[in-house]
């Protein structure tokens, strides 16, 4: 799905924006989605993931006991069944 923008941009923006679109070989609407996504989309997969390495480098420097393995396998089964189970 996509939306269409109209954008009134001043002459003096416009003009450097045309100096740039032509030097890099694209269009301005192309070149507005690629800065949108960059500046700000990507942002948020950069935030998730400093936020996952700090979980996980908390997790490794954590005093708390550590869980085995077959015990988180079966807490997971269970979660999964009994979402299963209420699904149906």
């Amino acid at each position: 799905m996509s939306a269409t923008l109209n954008l009134v941009l001043p002459d003096n923006i416009n003009q450097k924006l045309e100096h740039i679109v032509a030097k890099h070989g694209t269009n301005k609407a192309d070149f507005i989605i690629e800065l949108l996504t960059h500046q700000f989309f990507d942002t948020e997969e950069a935030d998730y993931d400093a936020w996952f390495r700090e979980k996980v480098e908390a997790a490794l420097h954590s005093t708390k006991p550590a869980i085995p393995h077959d015990e988180v396998v079966a807490r997971v089964r269970h979660k999964l069944a009994a979402r299963v189970q209420n699904a149906g």
